[in-house]
This record gives C-alpha cells, structure tokens and sequence, in this order.
C-alpha cells in the first residue's frame, strides 16, 4: 500500500491536528483502494515512514479508524479493515479545506 502521494494534504498549520488529517487520509485510502473487510492494514510504522510522520502521531490516527469503526484489531494480525463505520470520518472534516480537498475536482490527488 501506498501512501507516499498523500505527504502533501498533510498541513502542520491547519486547524485539524496532524492525527485527524492522517485518519481522513487512511479513511480516504482504504475507500479508494476497494479494501475488503478483513484485509489486513498497514503497520503504525510503515504509514508513518510513507507519511513523514511519528509512530504516536499514527497510533491517534489508528485509534479514530477504530473507534469509529473503519478498522478492528485482530490478535495476531493487528488492524485490520472492518467497513462498519459508526461515524464517517468526513463528518469530522467535512467543513474544513482539508475535508474539501479530497472532493473539490480542481484539486490535484495523488491517486
């Protein structure tokens, strides 16, 4: 899984804090990729490197796919996809610039 194309939606002067940028990112990502329910997800470590963040930073993020629902933890295996989300995570975003970025068609993505 890729992420490196996302680095650039990431704003350390938005008003989202870094977590909640990355947790749309991810939520975005496994949207597009098509993830099945049960597809194991990537490590903490490995989307921070992609991503150019800490390991802390992602764990927050991760915390918000699981609680909402987006992803599960699985003995043995980790996170993985579950797409049984309680609250969509636009919803967090959906009026900010970085929310709008994803759906504004004049924004370049990275997909």
């Amino acid at each position: 899984m890729d992420l490196s194309g996302y680095k650039k939606f990431l704003k350390d002067d938005h008003p989202l804090p870094l977590y909640y940028q990355i947790a749309n990112i991810l939520e975005h990502y496994i949207n597009q990729a098509g993830l099945a329910a049960g597809t194991p997800f990537m490590s903490e470590g490995g989307i921070a490197d992609q991503l150019g963040t800490s390991r802390p930073t992602v764990r927050k993020a991760i915390r918000i796919l699981l609680d909402s629902g987006l992803l599960r933890k699985e003995r043995g295996k980790g996170a993985v996809v579950d797409l049984d989300p309680k609250i969509p995570l636009a919803v967090l975003s959906e009026h900010s610039s970085f929310g709008k970025s994803f759906s504004n068609p004049d924004t370049q993505r990275p997909y």
